[in-house]
């Protein structure tokens, strides 16, 4: 079923392609859906506090209901209402999720809203064809902290192609490249 975007006065919801509501405006935003999930943002994001912004989003399926609530995915780690969370889409099943703490580190969910790849990329991409790119920590000569090299990882988190300066700007595999 596609799915349109709407805003009504401050809220946002989603009309089908015959023009009806079939999610009424209710959330200050609402992303496309992808997977048969839309992210939504409870409330404007410009009220919130830094703590406020990780129990924003959630995500809703088609017909309105809330499947994955606000908060930390299910069984991550850290586990706490401390941190903010952000989200990406769901892609082969599974969305990145970023820790707003000292780490910035993200990991990966199911669309229950588990964790199934603990946090610990400083950035990954989204999955296609069955893998992702992502990157560690890595420390440089100054011993300052950046981003390490990128590798590819399956849906286990588990690197297929380990890190490797040699590659650059990964993006996602296409046909088998």
């Amino acid at each position: 079923m596609n799915l349109f975007r709407i805003r009504e006065g401050e809220k946002e919801g989603f009309i089908n392609a015959e023009g009806e509501t079939v999610i009424t405006p209710s959330f200050s935003y609402v992303f496309p859906f992808s997977e048969g999930l839309s992210q939504v943002q409870l409330r404007d994001p410009k009220e919130l506090s830094i703590e406020e912004e990780g129990r924003n989003s959630a995500f809703i399926n088609n017909e309105g209901e809330m499947i994955i609530p606000p908060g930390p995915p299910r069984d991550s780690s850290p586990r706490s209402d401390d941190y903010a969370w952000s989200f990406h889409e769901f892609s082969e099943g599974l969305a990145q999720f970023w820790v707003n703490d000292a780490t910035g580190f993200g990991g990966f969910m199911d669309t229950d809203g588990v964790c199934v790849i603990p946090s610990r990329f400083k950035s990954a991409g989204h999955f296609s064809e069955g893998l992702a790119s992502a990157s560690l920590e890595d420390v440089d000569a100054d011993n300052a902290f950046e981003i390490g090299p990128p590798g590819f990882i399956d849906s286990s988190g588990d690197f297929v192609i380990e890190p490797n300066s040699r590659l650059r700007f990964t993006n996602f595999f296409s046909e088998g490249y």
